[in-house]
This record gives structure tokens, C-alpha cells and sequence, in this order.
């Protein structure tokens, strides 16, 4: 991995100081925002380990690690859009996103969620979902 390449979440900063620190546990996510990018960047490089150790509560007890290693590296990752953040209480937060790919048949789509994050322990977590998954196109 390049130091200079710019970060899949589309923060504007490279890799290197934005999401790598996160992937290879030298630090955690400090925001809801700052920990969905993460996890968008983890799917744009497969690192299902990475988003499996984020998650907490009902989206862990429904985590496949086969079939998100499988979803991740079949779908060739355009983008990311952060549409609104929202502070529920010094542990919950909700993050409600657009993220843009296209499927192995060539076909784009366009995933629109919005996810709840709780801090357990210091430490967020993608906890769910609030809005039933969307596909656009």
C-alpha cells in the first residue's frame, strides 16, 4: 500500500493517516463518521476481519465472515457519500450514508443506510441499521 494513496472512504487524506491506522489496530474510530468510513474502506480492501471486529449486538449475531469476503471482493467499490451524522447521546450515533458500486455483472448499484453506532467499553461499534437496506440504482 502507498503512503500517498488517497483513502477509499473519499475523506480527502491518504490511507496511510486516515483509515490504515484503524485497520491494523493502532488506534480506534473516535466518531461514528470516522468508523462507517472505516468499515467502507475495510470492504473496499476485503478486510473482513477488520469489519467483523467492529460490530456489536444484532448486526454481529447476523455477521457471515464467508459471505462479506465473498459480497467485498465481487463488487468493484465506487464510492462513498456520508449524508448526515446525528449525536443520539455520548454513546449512540447514527451515520446515514450512500455507498456506490457495481455488481461482477457490470450492473451499478447504490446501497442508502442508515446505521447505529454505540460506544461500549470507549471504544464504537456499528451496532445497525435504522432504515431497511435500500438498493438504488
Amino acid at each position: 500500500m502507498q503512503n500517498t494513496m488517497l483513502c477509499p472512504c473519499q475523506s480527502g487524506q491518504t490511507y496511510a493517516v486516515c483509515c490504515e491506522p484503524f485497520h491494523l489496530g493502532n488506534t480506534d474510530a473516535p466518531t461514528p463518521e470516522t468508523l462507517m468510513r472505516s468499515r467502507y474502506s475495510a470492504f473496499v480492501f476485503a478486510n473482513v476481519d477488520y469489519i467483523e471486529k467492529t460490530m456489536q449486538g444484532p448486526a454481529a449475531k447476523s455477521f457471515d465472515k464467508t459471505d462479506c469476503l465473498q459480497f467485498a471482493t465481487s463488487m468493484t467499490w465506487q464510492g462513498l457519500t456520508v449524508l448526515s451524522t446525528q449525536t443520539l447521546s455520548a454513546i449512540r450515533g447514527l451515520v446515514e450514508f450512500h455507498v456506490r458500486f457495481t455488481t461482477a455483472d457490470g450492473i451499478p448499484q447504490c446501497i442508502h443506510e442508515r446505521s447505529v453506532f454505540q460506544k461500549i467499553n470507549g471504544k464504537w461499534y456499528y451496532v445497525d441499521r435504522v432504515q431497511p437496506l435500500k438498493t438504488l440504482v
